[in-house]
């Protein structure tokens, strides 16, 4: 690739950070166009990028914090050096023993593209019964705490019988029994009585 073309490369990424970040906008910046800067020199074309990337940072926040950290820390945008030399036989050998996993990966891939997008025709059809969904839920919702009301007022009622009906019941047995017992207490006084007198007549 010849310095003519690195430069123009340069300048058709800095065109295209330009729109990414202004829209169709790269004239407000002075971007050269082709014929502009067919004849300059590479160091002064070289130059004039350099001068319009500082516009385009004093126009745009991201790309001055771009700048900044690539100035601070310039290994982030650096591809990382390796230290593995293999040869070139052990690389093949490598490449050669993933076959497999690239022709597992690449059929896994065509398997996606091969399959169909579902219809929409039931999703369209399930988000037209939202409205009758959402008052079925509430009307469960409102049957629940009908319910719920309907089960507290069974168990008062249940404990009331319990406490009239079973307590109280049991408590009037134990006051007639007494009673009773007083009552066949005085019946048997007055029989002995009556047979007392009967005798000593």
């Amino acid at each position: 690739m010849t310095d003519h073309q690195t430069v123009q490369d340069l300048q058709a990424r800095l065109k295209r950070l330009t729109f990414a970040i202004h829209g169709d906008d790269s004239a407000r910046i002075g971007l050269p166009s082709p014929t502009q800067t067919h004849g300059s020199h590479p160091a002064a074309q070289i130059k004039d990028l350099q001068r319009q990337l500082q516009s385009l940072a004093s126009r745009s926040g991201a790309v001055n914090e771009v700048l900044q950290l690539q100035a601070k820390h310039p290994e982030v945008l650096s591809p990382p050096k390796s230290n593995v030399t293999l040869p070139p036989t052990a690389l093949a050998a490598l490449v050669v023993s993933h076959a497999r996993l690239y022709e597992s990966v690449s059929a896994q891939l065509n398997t996606l593209q091969t399959l169909s997008v579902p219809d929409a025709a039931p999703l369209t059809a399930l988000s037209a019964l939202q409205p009758r969904i959402s008052k079925a839920s509430d009307r469960q919702q409102q049957q629940a705490r009908e319910f719920a009301e309907l089960r507290a007022r069974s168990a008062a009622v249940v404990e009331q019988w319990y406490a009239v009906g079973v307590l109280g019941m049991g408590e009037k047995w134990a006051e007639w029994e007494e009673r009773l017992r007083d009552v066949e207490i005085t019946v048997r006084r007055m029989e002995g009585a009556a047979k007392r007198e009967r005798g000593l007549v």
